[in-house]
C-alpha cells in the first residue's frame, strides 16, 4: 500500500485509545509520541489496582519497571451488554530500541508513580519512518530510569583472551506472558482475567 494512502486512513481514524477520541492532526512527514493524561476511568484504576499488586509479589518492580498496555479490542458499536473494550496490562523490564520504531507506542503517561506506555490496535498503520527519531530517542530516555542500573561486564574465552567488553550493559528482561487483560462492556461493567 502506498504510504500517502496510509497516512490518509490514519488521519481519519479517530478513535485510538481509553474510549477517548484522538487524532493526529499533523500533516507533517513524521509523528511525536505524545504524553497524556488518563483521566478517571476503569483503565486508571485496573491499572494503579496491578501496580500495586505487582510490588507486592514482585520486589522488582517496586525499583524497577513500567507498565505496558496494549489495546487488544474496540467495539464502538457495541449495545447493552456487548464487550466494547479490552486492554493487556504487564509490567516490563527493557528498552526500546530506538532503530525499531514499529516497537514504539505513540502515547505515554504517568501512573502511580510508574511510565505507562500505550500502545493501539491498528500498529501496522505507522510505518517505520513515521515516528520521529528524536521523539524515539526521548522516549528511551524516560524509560531507563526504570530499568536496573549499567554494569561493566567483562567476558574471557578459555585462554584468557577478553570477547566481550561492554561498559554499558544492562540486565534487561522481556515479560513475554503474565499480566491481566481487562475487559469492559457497553453496559458499564468489567471483568479482569489472569
Amino acid at each position: 500500500m502506498n504510504k500517502l494512502i496510509i497516512l490518509a486512513i490514519f488521519k481519519r481514524t479517530t478513535t485510538f485509545f481509553c474510549g477517548v477520541f484522538f487524532c493526529l492532526s499533523s500533516y507533517s512527514q513524521t509523528i511525536d509520541i505524545k504524553e497524556i493524561n488518563v483521566g478517571d476511568s476503569i483503565l486508571k484504576e485496573q491499572i494503579k489496582a496491578y501496580i500495586v499488586d505487582t510490588k507486592k509479589r514482585n520486589t522488582l518492580f517496586s525499583k524497577r519497571g513500567y507498565m505496558e498496555v496494549r489495546l487488544l479490542y474496540s467495539n464502538n458499536e457495541a449495545i447493552k451488554d456487548q464487550l466494547k473494550l479490552s486492554y493487556r496490562i504487564k509490567d516490563q523490564y527493557y528498552n526500546i530500541h530506538v532503530r525499531r520504531p514499529s516497537e514504539f507506542p505513540i502515547f505515554y503517561g504517568y501512573i502511580s508513580d510508574k511510565l505507562v506506555l500505550f500502545y493501539d490496535l491498528m500498529p501496522g498503520l505507522i510505518c517505520a519512518s513515521d515516528i520521529s527519531k528524536r521523539s524515539r530517542r526521548r522516549l528511551s530516555k524516560r524509560i531507563k530510569p526504570y530499568l536496573k542500573e549499567r554494569e561493566h561486564i567483562i567476558a574471557k574465552d578459555s585462554e584468557g583472551n577478553v570477547i566481550i567488553n561492554d561498559r554499558d550493559f544492562v540486565d534487561e528482561t522481556y515479560n513475554i506472558h503474565g499480566g491481566i487483560i481487562l475487559k469492559i462492556y457497553n453496559d458499564g461493567k468489567w471483568e479482569v482475567e489472569h
